[in-house]
């Protein structure tokens, strides 16, 4: 990996061939686990914040309001929806994880990868219809229209599905694959009865094929409670997880740009999809970082030590090209009030760095329709807009 010598491209501008793109705030995520939570202060790029996730949020995860039988408590997610709305956040993307334990049919003693009891259990204990799941879920479904405005525009089930079938806290399923697609399915059937706007994506995904943690693993999987569901029916929306993924391809980074990463990238997934016969009908990067948790010794530490102007160049160029290739938002992986751990950069005191890419890039785009563009071999990226104006960082 080499973050400072960007490969030769020919010619010295290479064009994108892309429709006239309208660029939404909600391009713009970001993972809710500092803010706008209740009591966290907002990080400095708040303002360019268009859409939150709260996946690794304790605070935000479904044990945390679901805690017995027909018994929720929602007072927590209520400020906080009330918080982000009041600073201009347009939209959230709320992913049902964290099984209450007293729904927990294995490991309901057992630690999760975020310290809860039951995390990642199948939620079929005393429940073999899933009906609590559905109660969650329709109760859910109703608030974000009675009270929340719609502020939640899309869903998923689970997160980097596991296929060993053991409990722990580096596992994030410790269930079958037959009894993900009745979880998953259980989870759409209750939002779309309740509210059919909802928008349904998959689990967040990694790896398409693998046997231990592949999407492809269940794409053609039967569900036993719902036999006539399998993996390919439970989302519409494809959530991947492309670490690596650089701006463009004269942009040193791991594994190429949001189109193709060779880790669930754009190209990728639509042709993986194709393959069980559906035709993408969005792309969301619900986890992105310059690194992955496998190599964030080199490659995190590689991209740290770059100038603050590299990383702000790259940070802003990388909110430039992904939407011209068919990415919808992008939620840099940050978990780490102090910065450390973060997969994607310091998001609390790289002002100049990282910060400051996103608030550049949210500050020129938001709004604008861009109609033609391209990048340079040194790295670049320019965009032509329908209103005459032009941006090249």
């Amino acid at each position: 990996m080499n973050f400072r010598g960007p490969a030769p491209v020919s010619p010295d501008f290479q064009p994108l061939v892309f429709p006239p793109t309208l660029i939404r705030k909600a391009l713009f995520g970001f993972p809710s686990d500092n803010w706008p939570r209740t009591t966290a202060t907002p990080p400095a790029h708040v303002a360019s914040i268009g859409s939150v996730t709260n996946f690794a949020d304790r605070l935000m995860m479904w044990s945390n309001f679901h805690t017995a039988t027909n018994t929720i408590n929602w007072a927590v997610l209520d400020t906080y929806v009330a918080n982000a709305r009041a600073a201009g956040v347009t939209e959230g993307k709320y992913q049902v994880y964290g099984t209450p334990a007293f729904l927990a049919s294995t490991g309901a003693g057992t630690l999760g990868p975020y310290g809860l009891l039951g995390e990642c259990a199948y939620p079929g204990n005393g429940d073999a219809s899933l009906a609590q799941t559905t109660y969650f879920c329709t109760q859910f479904a109703q608030r974000n229209i009675s009270t929340w405005g719609r502020f939640f525009t899309l869903i998923s089930a689970g997160n980097e599905m596991d296929w060993r079938q053991t409990t722990g806290p580096l596992v994030f399923w410790w269930g079958t694959r037959a009894q993900y697609v009745d979880f998953s399915w259980a989870v759409r059937a209750a939002f779309e009865a309740a509210d059919p706007a909802m928008r349904i994506g998959s689990a967040g995904t990694f790896q398409l094929y693998a046997t231990d943690n592949g999407l492809d693993q269940i794409m053609n999987q039967s569900g036993t409670v719902f036999p006539t569901k399998t993996g390919k029916d439970v989302f519409e929306i494809f959530c991947g997880h492309p670490y690596g993924a650089g701006p463009s391809p004269a942009q040193p980074n791991q594994s190429g740009d949001f189109l193709s990463n060779s880790s669930g990238g754009i190209r990728e997934a639509r042709a993986f999809l194709n393959l069980y016969g559906k035709t993408m009908q969005g792309y969301i990067a619900d986890e992105w970082g310059v690194s992955n948790s496998n190599d964030v010794g080199t490659v995190l530490a590689q991209f740290l030590a770059q100038s603050a102007t590299f990383r702000s160049n790259f940070i802003e160029r990388m909110f430039m090209m992904a939407p011209m290739q068919g990415c919808q938002g992008i939620y840099p992986w940050f978990h780490s009030s102090s910065g450390a751990g973060s997969l994607s950069g310091n998001w609390v005191t790289d002002t100049t760095g990282v910060i400051n890419g996103y608030i550049q890039a949210s500050t020129n785009l938001v709004g604008k329709t861009a109609v033609s563009g391209g990048y340079f071999k040194d790295g670049r990226v320019s965009l032509t807009f329908s209103d005459g104006t032009s941006r090249t960082v």
